[in-house]
């Protein structure tokens, strides 16, 4: 084992605790869009706290080994795939605050029709991105890339709705729709990743 295998394995090790914390935010959502504020904003703090270990971990590695071709490769993927997994969390809570305010000051009850079929989608993508990354799995990583236009299409069909029927939860719907297609891009984003890795 080379010295600088210890330290590769210390950075896949951060980001399985990145992945194991974003499941736990995938499990509150897959519930529906009723999650609560307080449980994403544990899970923000713990994902900021590896970010910022894993950062540490992947500087010193650089400057320690200076490494090369798909050692390097790896590095920079974990850094761009440690800010797409804060990136998830932050659009969650996001969600979640626009929900909660939004429907208490227009005392509204919506269905979220658009998003309920989207949600699910969207969720795939993050796991299927994360597996990618975690197994160097090309597949994997195209499929994400293939899903994207799904959720798009998703989108385009919740503006549709939202310049017709111009009614609070219609726009509220669009909103949400809006959050979860960036959560998608990001999805893309470790995707491209995981192939520029291999």
């Amino acid at each position: 084992m080379r010295p600088i295998d210890i330290a590769l394995e210390r950075i896949r090790e951060k980001i399985k605790e990145m992945t194991n914390t974003t499941e736990s935010i995938l499990n509150e959502m897959s519930k529906g869009l009723n999650y609560k504020i307080e449980d994403i904003s544990r899970y923000i703090d713990k994902i900021r706290l590896l970010r910022a270990e894993l950062h540490s971990l992947a500087t010193e590695t650089l400057a320690r080994y200076q490494p090369v071709a798909s050692d390097l490769r790896f590095i920079i993927a974990s850094l761009e795939i440690s800010y797409g997994l804060f990136r998830f969390s932050r659009y969650a809570l996001d969600i979640a605050y626009i929900i909660k305010n939004f429907s208490k000051e227009k005392n509204l009850e919506c269905g979220f029709e658009n998003t309920r079929k989207m949600l699910p989608h969207v969720v795939e993508m993050i796991r299927e991105s994360i597996e990618s990354f975690m197994n160097r799995d090309v597949d994997k990583a195209n499929k994400v890339i293939k899903l994207d236009s799904l959720v798009d299409q998703y989108l385009s069909d919740a503006l549709k709705k939202a310049s017709e029927k111009k009614d609070s939860c219609t726009y509220l719907d669009f909103i949400v729709a809006i959050y979860l297609e960036r959560i998608a891009d990001h999805s893309v984003y470790i995707a491209s990743d995981t192939i520029f890795m291999i």
